[in-house]
Parts: structure tokens; C-alpha cells; sequence
């Protein structure tokens, strides 16, 4: 088969059904073959949060919580190496009294402040969130606050620019960028945030330790066995391909895929970010009011779903 062969295979649009016209099959398989990987790692680790206690991320943080009260959070310990903000590490000397399982409740108590039902059941029903709650990190925080920002909810900015600061991931760069473009009354307040993180961190006497500390960790994630990433096969090159790909991607408003194009390793988590891309412009709503006639109540947040 020739090359205009195969194209014409592969943009082939698939049959339809009750009226919809389904994915070309090369696509349909892909999105098959992620249904049944997606199955199959969930059920792993559902078993692992019913039979295993430990809860590794979490354990971590509560673990900063203790080493900043008694003077040794950056002493470099591979088992518990903390390279988030100083600040966060009071802020989980905090939350330890409510213990791994209220922690994992918040997980998910989080999912219905997803404004769309259907988006609310995809995340549930998603091997990363269940990651994110068993291993007890933050990243359904982070993408449940992405979502509101990115649809100019000022709560939702503070919160998704708040945890930037304390947990920097270059992952967050590209919906911190979109929102500092397009919103432009908020340029102010972020700056006036960053200064504030800024100087409270230099009030703690961490800053040289916490700068070292994440500049000593470098690579350390890309050789993790956990990495899902390009970067488990490609190493470091991945970095400037990744980031180039992710500065395209943001141009377009595809935030989803652009975080991901810019993170140098991807735990499972880290897929969650990617649910951005469901949260185009609230495509499902702009959808269902486009067949009603109706026009959309969000222009600037439609434009960001690009062509």
C-alpha cells in the first residue's frame, strides 16, 4: 500500500451510529486500547489502596510538616527529599492531624467542584486520579483549580496560582502563561503573590536550602519507574523537544497536552492535566448550545479552545 494509501486509511472517517459518526478506526483503536489500559491499571491500584496502608506521597509531605518544626527539612534524605515550597511544608505540619484517609476524602470531595457531571465522571473513572488519591499527592487539586481559572473564576486562579508557588512543576507553566496573556487585570496580583511567596520564604531561612534542593534533584524523576513519559525511553532529550512542542501547543489553547509537552517526566498523576483538554471552553456546554441556537455567555474562554 502506498503512502496516499495508508493516509486515506488513516483519515478515513468511521461508520456511523445512532446518528454520530465514530473515529477513524486507527484512532478508535487507540482510544480502545486506553479504555482497557486505563481498566487494567486502576484495578492494580484500587487493590493496592485496599490492601496496601501506606500512602507514599503523603507520608512525604506530613513528614516535611515534622522536619520543619525540628530544623531539618532539606538535609537531603533520599527516602524523603522535599523540593516543594518551604511554605508548604507548614502548611502540612498543619494538616497532619487529619491523617492519610481525611486526605484521600478530600480527593475525593474535589471532584464534584468539576463543573461538568460528564468530566466529573471521566476523572472518577480515571487510573490517574486514583493514583493521585492512593499515593496522596495534589494533582486533582491542581487540575480541579485549572479548570476554574481557566474560566476566569477569580477563586480559581488564586488557588491554581497559590499552588504553583508552593508545589512548582513545570507542568503548570503552560496554564499560568494563558492566564497571564489572556488576563491581563491579573498580571498585578500574580506578580504581588510571587513577591509575597518570595519574601515569606526568605523570612523562613530556607530559600539557599530549598534552591539547592531542587537543583541538586535535576533528573532524578526521569530514571523513576514510574515515569510514563517520552522521557522513560528518550532520557533528558525529551527537555528541549518537550518544551518547544509545549509552547506550540499553548499558542493553540490546547493547555492540556501543553502541560504535559513541557513536564520532563510524567508520574501517572500527572495525567490528570491533561483533562484540560475536555475543559476547552467548556466544549460539552458550548456544544449543547450551539444544537439549542444559543450562543455561548464565554467568548474569552472560547476563544481558547482555538480552531
Amino acid at each position: 500500500m502506498d503512502q496516499v494509501g495508508i493516509f486515506a486509511l488513516v483519515a478515513r472517517p468511521g461508520p456511523r451510529v445512532a446518528g454520530r459518526r465514530l473515529p477513524p478506526l486507527p484512532i478508535a483503536a487507540l482510544i480502545v486500547a486506553a479504555v482497557v489500559a486505563n481498566a487494567w491499571y486502576l484495578g492494580w491500584t484500587l487493590v493496592e489502596l485496599l490492601t496496601d496502608p501506606l500512602s507514599f506521597d503523603w507520608e512525604v509531605l506530613v513528614e516535611s510538616g515534622r522536619r520543619v518544626r525540628d530544623g531539618g527539612l532539606y538535609d537531603h534524605d533520599p527516602y524523603y527529599l522535599f523540593v516543594w515550597s518551604p511554605l508548604a511544608a507548614w502548611l502540612f505540619a498543619l494538616l497532619e492531624p487529619i491523617g492519610m484517609w481525611g486526605w484521600r476524602l478530600l480527593h475525593l470531595l474535589a471532584i464534584p467542584l468539576i463543573p461538568d457531571r460528564r468530566l466529573q465522571l471521566l476523572v472518577l473513572l480515571s487510573w490517574p486520579f486514583w493514583v493521585d488519591l492512593e499515593a496522596g499527592n495534589i494533582m486533582i487539586f491542581v487540575l480541579v483549580a485549572a479548570i476554574w481559572a481557566l474560566r476566569g473564576n477569580t477563586m480559581g486562579m488564586l488557588a491554581f496560582v497559590t499552588l504553583t508557588f508552593l508545589a512548582p512543576r513545570p507542568l503548570h507553566l503552560p496554564v499560568l502563561a494563558w492566564i497571564v496573556v489572556t488576563r491581563p487585570g491579573w498580571r498585578l496580583p500574580i506578580a504581588a503573590l510571587a513577591l509575597v511567596h518570595l519574601a515569606l520564604v526568605i523570612g523562613t531561612g530556607w530559600g539557599p536550602d530549598w534552591v539547592a534542593t531542587v537543583l541538586g534533584s535535576g533528573g532524578r524523576e526521569l530514571d523513576n519507574s514510574m515515569n510514563v513519559g517520552p522521557s522513560q525511553i528518550t532520557g533528558a532529550v525529551w527537555i528541549p523537544v518537550g518544551l518547544a512542542l509545549g509552547a506550540w501547543l499553548t499558542t493553540r489553547g490546547r493547555l492540556g497536552w501543553a502541560s504535559l509537552a513541557v513536564s520532563p517526566y510524567w508520574l501517572p498523576m500527572y495525567l490528570l492535566i491533561g483533562f484540560l483538554e475536555f475543559n476547552r471552553a467548556g466544549i460539552w456546554a458550548d456544544r449543547s448550545q450551539a444544537r439549542s441556537g444559543r450562543r455561548s455567555p464565554q467568548p474569552a474562554v472560547r476563544t481558547a479552545a482555538g480552531p
